[in-house]
């Protein structure tokens, strides 16, 4: 057998395909964005001037407000049931479209809510620790009771804390 017998046949060459600029997808994008939106036209307002809702925060400075995705009706039964309500028209709601609707839940509910948050993330964070004390007190007392070997859970626990 020679060499080429036992090499793979090599695959027919492709021409590349030309490198598109920056410029040629921003096109791109804009006209998929023109073409795939709600209505097909191009909101003459920015998106942030049609989804700020600061004079409804002003009328009502006892709320916390947020936009909800009513598209889904279990997005908007979630935040129902953490305690938002969609507001009316005389309260100064109003919704984009058919997908946003403006929710608001009282500020005493939300900062409860927020609160209630850190307290559990602070928890989450340190609850590796308090395993391993438990892991270490549950070792020192089966090496105290089964052979006889008096040792501290502090020392068989490395705190790298501390270092």
């Amino acid at each position: 057998m020679t060499d080429t017998e036992t090499q793979a046949p090599t695959p027919p060459a492709t021409p590349e395909a030309p490198k598109k600029t920056t410029e040629d997808i921003m096109k791109e994008l804009q006209q998929l964005e023109r073409t795939t939106g709600g209505s097909g036209a191009i909101p003459l307002a920015p998106k942030q001037q049609m989804l700020d809702a600061s004079a409804v925060e002003a009328k009502h400075p006892d709320l916390k407000l947020r936009w909800v995705n009513i598209k889904d009706p279990q997005r908007a039964a979630v935040q129902m049931m953490k305690g938002y309500r969609r507001l009316t028209a005389e309260e100064g709601g109003r919704a984009m479209g058919d997908e946003l609707a403006l929710f608001g839940i009282s500020r005493e509910k939300f900062d409860q809510m927020v609160a209630h948050n850190r307290r559990t993330h602070a928890a989450r964070l340190t609850a590796h620790r308090t395993e391993m004390e438990n892991i270490a007190e549950a070792v020192a007392r089966q090496l105290r009771d089964q052979h006889g070997i008096k040792v501290s859970a502090e020392r068989l626990l490395v705190n790298e804390e501390g270092r």
